[in-house]
């Protein structure tokens, strides 16, 4: 599978997780004055759900072409 099609996977996969995980607000489940840490706490599920979902797409994929 070509690098491109990978890297833009993703990407893709990047996007769609930031957009989903702007309706959670984590201020709510840490303790107040905790802003900073619920940003880092925001990037760092985004980027894990991300990788899970790119993962899962990319191994999906290579199911149906192989």
């Amino acid at each position: 599978m070509g690098d491109t099609l990978r890297i833009g996977v993703h990407i893709g996969a990047l996007i769609v997780s930031a957009y989903v995980l702007v309706g959670v607000d984590f201020t709510k489940i840490l303790k107040a004055g905790h802003r900073d840490k619920a940003q880092l706490l925001y990037v760092v599920l985004t980027l894990a759900l991300a990788h899970l979902v790119a993962q899962f797409l990319l191994s999906l994929s290579m199911h149906f072409v192989y």
